[in-house]
C-alpha cells in the first residue's frame, strides 16, 4: 500500500476527475505526480498543471467536451510560438525544416497536441532561452526537453556556430533548417563574406545558373 506524503503546500489530492496516488520523479526540477482519473487511466501530470487547474483529466475529458475554445492570452507570446514552430517542423511536410524533423522521424508528445499542456510541462520560456531537446535523436516531449540558453543549445547542435539576424539569435543548423538550405552550404557563403540575408535567400539552383 502506498501511503502519499502531502506537501504542506498542497492542499487537496484531488483535481477534478484526477486524485493523486503517489508522487512521481521530477522532470526538469518540477514536481510530477502520479494520478489516476475516474475513468481508470493512470497518469504522471505535473503538480503545477493540476494546481493551476490547467489538467483535471488524463484527457477524456476533452475528448468528450470536442475541440477546446480556450483563449489562454498567449497567442502573440515566444511560448506560444515556440510550440507552433515544434508543429510545423515535425507534422507539416511543405516546412522548410520538415525533412530535418518529421522527415527523420522527429516526433511530439501526443500530450502537447493542447498548447495548455505545453505550457503547464514547460511554462512560459524565460529570457534568453528556446527550446531544446536533450536528445537530438528523440522526439519532444517533457521528458526530452528544456528551456536552455544559447550556450546549452550550441553544444549541443551539430552545428555550434550561432548567428542572429533580424533580432534573432540561432545557431547555423537552425538557420538552415529554416530556409531549407544545406548547412555546409549557409556555412560556406557565409565564410565567403556573404551577407545573411543573400546567404538565407539566394537557391543553389539561382546562384549556378547566374550569368557570368
Amino acid at each position: 500500500m502506498i501511503t502519499l506524503l502531502r506537501p504542506s503546500f498542497m492542499s487537496a489530492t484531488r483535481f477534478g476527475r484526477l486524485e493523486i496516488i503517489a508522487p512521481a520523479e521530477r522532470r526538469n526540477g518540477k514536481p510530477y505526480m502520479l494520478c489516476r482519473c475516474d475513468c481508470g487511466v493512470e497518469k504522471e501530470i505535473a503538480l503545477s498543471s493540476l494546481k493551476r487547474g490547467l489538467t483535471q483529466s488524463c484527457g477524456c475529458y476533452r475528448k468528450e467536451k470536442g475541440p477546446a475554445n480556450k483563449r489562454h492570452g498567449l497567442h502573440a507570446s515566444r511560448t506560444y510560438k515556440a510550440w507552433l514552430s515544434i508543429r510545423q517542423r515535425c507534422l507539416n511536410p511543405n516546412n522548410p525544416a520538415y525533412k530535418n524533423y518529421g522527415g527523420r522521424g522527429i516526433t511530439i508528445d501526443s500530450s502537447w497536441d493542447a498548447f495548455d499542456q505545453f505550457l503547464a510541462d514547460m511554462g512560459e520560456v524565460p529570457d534568453g532561452m528556446s527550446l531544446e531537446r536533450k536528445d537530438n535523436d528523440k522526439g519532444y516531449g517533457p521528458d526530452n526537453c528544456v528551456w536552455a540558453d544559447r550556450t546549452t543549445q550550441s553544444r549541443n547542435t551539430r552545428k555550434c556556430r550561432v548567428i542572429t539576424y533580424n533580432n534573432e539569435t540561432k545557431t547555423l543548423g537552425e538557420w538552415a533548417d529554416q530556409y531549407g538550405i544545406n548547412r555546409q552550404t549557409l556555412g560556406k557563403r557565409l565564410d565567403t563574406g556573404w551577407s545573411m540575408e543573400r546567404a538565407l535567400t539566394t537557391s543553389p539552383l539561382a546562384y549556378h545558373n547566374r550569368q557570368p
